[in-house]
């Protein structure tokens, strides 16, 4: 099951479930820099029948990218117009490595 994504119940009670998750496509390095590359989507149980998810490009659910879903076992790769995130980190004098920026690249 490479390249599945099973996203776990979190949230019980009288909250709507929903979570995030992301699938790392490459790493880079040049120099003092670091380029991590992944996707991401958001996912929210419907609000309408607790059966079904909806997936989003971000958490702020304004762009749906698929709806009525029946599982949370999900092929990331096989949503269209996932967004692709570009992270940065720098090396610091001491040899780590710090955060510096993110970018998003779709």
């Amino acid at each position: 099951m490479e390249d599945m994504i099973n996203i776990i119940f979190k949230v019980g009670g009288g909250f709507l479930w929903e979570d995030s998750t992301q699938k790392l496509l490459k790493a880079e390095q040049n120099n003092n820099e670091i380029y991590i590359y992944d996707k991401y989507i958001h996912v929210v149980r419907d609000e309408n029948n607790y059966n079904n998810y909806n997936i989003y490009n971000a958490s702020y659910r304004k762009v749906l990218l698929k709806s009525n879903l029946s599982t949370t076992l999900i092929d990331i790769d096989t949503i269209k117009d996932v967004n692709l995130f570009k992270y940065k980190f720098k090396k610091n004098s001491d040899g780590t490595y710090y955060w510096y920026s993110t970018e998003t690249i779709k």
